[in-house]
């Protein structure tokens, strides 16, 4: 999911707000999956796209996508 984030905009989505900000608000960030599909650079990204994202960053992981949800949200077709 955080590589995905990246590809899609540029940077990290659990960013320091600041240089000086503590390490343990960065860590209450990451473990509560507060990040934005906002912005400029999110304009042009589709909803599709968002939707992905949002489901492999789930902080519940019985709630993130499963290698399978993904494909078929990819449009990609995997048979044996």
């Amino acid at each position: 999911g955080v590589i995905f984030y990246c590809l899609l905009c540029g940077k990290a989505p659990f960013q320091p707000s600041t240089k000086k900000e503590p390490v343990t608000a960065f860590m209450d960030r990451i473990r509560s999956g507060s990040f934005s599909l906002e912005g400029q650079v999110w304009d042009g990204i589709s909803c599709e796209s968002k939707r992905i994202v949002s489901g492999l960053l789930a902080v519940e992981p019985s709630e993130r996508l499963t290698v399978s949800e993904l494909l078929l949200e990819l449009g990609v077709s995997c048979s044996a």
